[in-house]
This record gives C-alpha cells, sequence and structure tokens, in this order.
C-alpha cells in the first residue's frame, strides 16, 4: 500500500454575512452555541449574553469556515471541532459548499481536524475562555510527528488575524474595543490518500482486483468500505470503485452515473448505499436488501442527514425529521405500518440485525421489522409513548 500524506487547506467557498441555512435540530441546539441574528456588521458586545464571545475558525489560506459565532467562554475545542464538523456535513448535505465534500470524505474515512491559536496548537480540553487569557495550562501530549508537522503549518501563518490587535488578558478585540472580544482559530486537517496495491482471499467475495481497475485503485484512495462479499473504495474527490461479489454489491456499473460526488458509505452484508453531496443516496447491490431504491428515489433525492441499516434493509433520516426505508419488508424495509410517526420530527435511528427503532423529538418510540428482534412495541406503548432519551 502506498501512502502519501497531504495537508487539506479546508477551502470552503467563502461565506457572506447570512449564515448558512441549517435544518438539523441536533446542531441548533448544541450546547454552549447561541442563535443571535445576524449582521454584515461587527457585533457589539453589550449586544452579546453575558461570559460569550464571538468564534471565528479559518483555512490555512483565510477561508471562512465558521462564524463570526456566539458562543460561551466555557466552550471547550473538542466543542468546537465538532461544530466545525456539523458545518462542514451540513454544507456538504446542503449542497452549498462542494469544497467541504474533499473533508467529509477524509473525516469518514478517520482524520481528525487540529485547530491553532495564536499559532499553537491547542488540545480537546481547553476552553475559549483559556485562550482569552493565554493560559495553556499542562496541554495533553501530542505525538511527536503530529507536533512536528503543526509547527511547520505554524510557521507560515501571520502572528496575528489582520486588523485586530491583543486586548488585556489574551482577548481579541477590534481596536475600537467597544466591539464583542473574538477568538479566531486556524483549522488544520492531515490526511493521507492511498493505492490499493492487492488483495488475496477468495476471489468472488474480493479476494482478487480485476486489471481493469488497477490503474482506478492506484492513488488517491480516501477510505475503502466493505460489506460480507465485496468492497467499495472511494477517492478524495467522491468517485467510487467496487470489486467482489456482483450480486451484493461488487459490481456497481447500474450504478455508475450517479456515483459521484460520494463522501460516505453505509453497507449492510448484501448491499451498498452511497451517501452523497446534496444528501442524494445512491443503492446497489442485492435488490432485495435495500440495493435497489427505485420505489422511494423522488424522496432520498436530497435532504438526507444520516443512514442506518439492518441486515437486509436501509433506512434514511432526512433534515426534515422524515425516515425513508428500503429493502427487506420483514428487517425494516417497509415502515408503512408506522408511517405516520415516521413523517416527521424523527431525531434519532437505533438498528440490529432485523429491525429499526425511531425516537421522536417528544421521546416517543417507533418500531419496524422483525418483530421478534423488536420490530414491535405493542407490549410496552405506553412506557416508549414520550420521554425516552435514548435506546
Amino acid at each position: 500500500v502506498a501512502g502519501k500524506a497531504i495537508i487539506s487547506l479546508l477551502r470552503f467557498k467563502k461565506m457572506t454575512a447570512r449564515p448558512l441555512s441549517l435544518t438539523s435540530n441536533a446542531f441548533e441546539k448544541m450546547p454552549g452555541f447561541y442563535t443571535v441574528p445576524s449582521s454584515p456588521l461587527r457585533r457589539k458586545q453589550k449586544d452579546l449574553p453575558t461570559e460569550t464571545i464571538e468564534l471565528v475558525v479559518h483555512g490555512l489560506k483565510g477561508e471562512l469556515l465558521l462564524g463570526p459565532d456566539v458562543a460561551s467562554v466555557a466552550v471547550d475545542i473538542g466543542q468546537v471541532k465538532q461544530r466545525v464538523l456539523d458545518t462542514s456535513r451540513q454544507a456538504v448535505i446542503a449542497g452549498t459548499v462542494s469544497r467541504a465534500l474533499p473533508l467529509q470524505t477524509f473525516l469518514t474515512a478517520g482524520a481528525t481536524i487540529h485547530l491553532l491559536h495564536n499559532k499553537r496548537a491547542t488540545r480537546d480540553i481547553e476552553t475559549l475562555h483559556s485562550l482569552m487569557a493565554d493560559d495553556d495550562g499542562v496541554p495533553e501530549p501530542l505525538s511527536p510527528g503530529t507536533e512536528s508537522l503543526l509547527s511547520q503549518v505554524s510557521e507560515s501563518l501571520p502572528c496575528t488575524p489582520a486588523g485586530y490587535a491583543k486586548a488585556s488578558g489574551g482577548a481579541f478585540k477590534d481596536k475600537k474595543s467597544r466591539n464583542a472580544a473574538r477568538v479566531e482559530l486556524v483549522a488544520v486537517i492531515f490526511v493521507k490518500t492511498y493505492g490499493v496495491a492487492t488483495a488475496w482471499g477468495d476471489p468472488v467475495t474480493g479476494g482478487y482486483i480485476p486489471l481493469s481497475m488497477i490503474q482506478s485503485l492506484s492513488s488517491n484512495i480516501a477510505g475503502v468500505f466493505a460489506n460480507g462479499r465485496s468492497f467499495a473504495a472511494v477517492t478524495d474527490v467522491g468517485a467510487v470503485t467496487t470489486w467482489g461479489d456482483a450480486a451484493c454489491g461488487g459490481d456497481s456499473r447500474s450504478a455508475a452515473q450517479t456515483l459521484t460526488k460520494v463522501f460516505s458509505i453505509c453497507c449492510n452484508p448484501w448491499a451498498f448505499a452511497a451517501f452523497k453531496e446534496g444528501g442524494k443516496i445512491t443503492a446497489w447491490g442485492d435488490s432485495e436488501s435495500g440495493g435497489d431504491t427505485s420505489q422511494v428515489a423522488d424522496r432520498l433525492a436530497s435532504g438526507v442527514v444520516k443512514m442506518f441499516s439492518s441486515d437486509f434493509a436501509f433506512a434514511a433520516l432526512k433534515d426534515t425529521g422524515e425516515v425513508v426505508t428500503w429493502g427487506d419488508p420483514q428487517c425494516g424495509g417497509d415502515s408503512s405500518a408506522v408511517a405516520s410517526q415516521l413523517a416527521s420530527s424523527v431525531t434519532e435511528i437505533f438498528h440490529n440485525q432485523s429491525a429499526f427503532v425511531a425516537r421522536r423529538e417528544d421521546g416517543a418510540l417507533a418500531a419496524w421489522g422483525d418483530p421478534v428482534a423488536g420490530g414491535d412495541l405493542t407490549a410496552v406503548s405506553e412506557e416508549v409513548s414520550s420521554g425516552v432519551e435514548t435506546v
């Protein structure tokens, strides 16, 4: 396997003063962040809630990745990273920021975001308050290789954000000083693309790579996904190459024209479903196990935010709270019995090999699939009619 480390500059299209339109309730309710009316002008500190500041995250070339957001000074770097990830994911799903697609592809493959403040690598446990006070404390160690790479990146950055002066206590404030205190961070992600050199094992189930695919798999692979009998590789630009048992997803030619701009793949033992820019879903493999979306294609054409699978079916959660299912009816592919409960307001889905359970905003549960595997809540209907926090 050949590897090549590269630094992703996280280049998003530049955002205007109007914030990205998001519909995910989970995103909007993220602890520590406030919903404040946007303004083309710099916010004043007196207009913000107490104990809050403005937060801005840039890419390495000054691209605006996040903000200006209004956040509690108690928010830590780990929460800021999650905010950046959620913003990026929402942009990909909404199809509004195409350059977020490579970022999501690499994050799905396991890459990690690092945030720099004043040219220094931050740690997840540090709060915005500690950054304002320049209080490093005793930072948790990073690996020597990561520290070295981040140091090289830091050397290329300006000392302070243009147009800002360092105020007492370490916070950045506009030189007029009446504007809101602001913490500015720079995001860096180290990613690795590689080539798939060979495969071994049962040739029918992916242990042999056809010669015709060697070139497409030789470089720029961001991640490889596998079900029980085949493989699917995704490149850094969202192209997909598959091999293995043709009946179980190893042959994706039927979906080839729609397998573009893919950033993640969900699979069960018999089929694959690709998560694409714009919140679109494309599936292939065993048609009876979810490899055929023709019956729900119009509902999967946009707005999907999460995907889940049982052994023989898929369920997609949309930004409206609607749930779309397809695949083996006995294992969750048919949710018509609880259709009214899945039409909106669903916030999370849980699953096992043969059934699904959806949690609604009010804490009520709805289940479908094999009754023996939990797809029937009749016996506990009163207990799960509201107030359930998790399953």
